[in-house]
């Protein structure tokens, strides 16, 4: 499908948001799906590139589709340079995204640099369906630079915590210190935890639920090449179910119960 882009800059250093017109995909994304992106005309690189959805609104009397990406390499970086007005081709919405369990009473978001992305959907639609519900986000990074969207979460009442590595944002140190710290302080653990982020910090916050019996879904950034499941490139193990060991980031995920992935 072909989407007109309305915006494409630059929000922090190497982070940019990239807005365009889609009234199919808006219609039928759910938070935590994807699209893949085709990078350039001349199919150079060859692959398109995956990138979760950060938002689904109005925008100038369109609906629209808004992505927050990073550059990061050669294909991310051709893609900061489309213009307004350019055609952006992509296919979409790929994947299963995060599941809203029923009668939730609290929500906890935990945030790497531009993984906090997806989650701003998904906390919209949260509160959009049950404006009384409380909401934390744990957002973390390298610096100042890499904690982003606070004023999306801010906007829906969310308490935030913030660390940096540099301490030039918030408390330094890593995003699980204080998330312990608020796991040890609820008496009851009602919360649902959603995270998304780097690998490892995804590990450290599975053990961490899992060993307090805390429900909470993640979701994986893999490489992918195709993102329907055809390449078999993006593969996980996963504690054995009816249908093997092994299950597809693009197709069974990218979000998952943070239990069933074999760490």
């Amino acid at each position: 499908m072909l989407g007109e882009i309305l915006e494409n800059y630059e929000i922090a250093s190497g982070y940019f948001k990239l807005t365009f017109d889609s009234a199919e995909l808006a219609e039928k994304t759910k938070p935590g799906q994807f699209v893949m992106v085709k990078v350039h005309e001349d199919y150079d690189p060859l692959l398109r590139r995956p990138m979760g959805i950060y938002k689904v609104k109005k925008f100038q009397g369109s609906s629209c589709v808004e992505i927050l990406y990073q550059v990061v390499g050669k294909g991310t970086k051709r893609i900061s340079k489309m213009k307004k007005n350019n055609k952006i081709d992509l296919l979409g919405p790929f994947g299963n995204g995060f599941n809203i369990p029923r009668q939730i009473k609290e929500a906890v978001f935990v945030a790497g640099g531009v993984g906090v992305a997806p989650l701003v959907m998904l906390a919209e639609k949260m509160v959009k369906e049950n404006p009384r519900l409380n909401t934390y986000l744990f957002i973390g990074g390298r610096s100042k630079n890499d904690i982003l969207c606070l004023d999306d979460f801010k906007s829906l009442k969310t308490k935030i915590y913030i660390t940096t590595e540099d301490g030039s944002l918030g408390s330094q140190g890593l995003v699980l210190n204080p998330l312990k710290k608020f796991i040890a302080n609820q008496a009851d653990n009602n919360a649902t935890f959603f995270a998304c982020g780097p690998y490892g910090m995804l590990k450290e916050i599975a053990s961490l639920t899992c060993k307090n019996n805390i429900y909470c879904q993640v979701s994986l950034d893999r490489r992918m090449a195709c993102g329907f499941g055809v390449c078999l490139g993006c593969v996980i193990k996963v504690h054995a179910k009816n249908k093997g060991t092994y299950e597809n980031v693009c197709t069974d995920g990218p979000v998952f119960d943070a239990r069933e992935i074999v760490w």
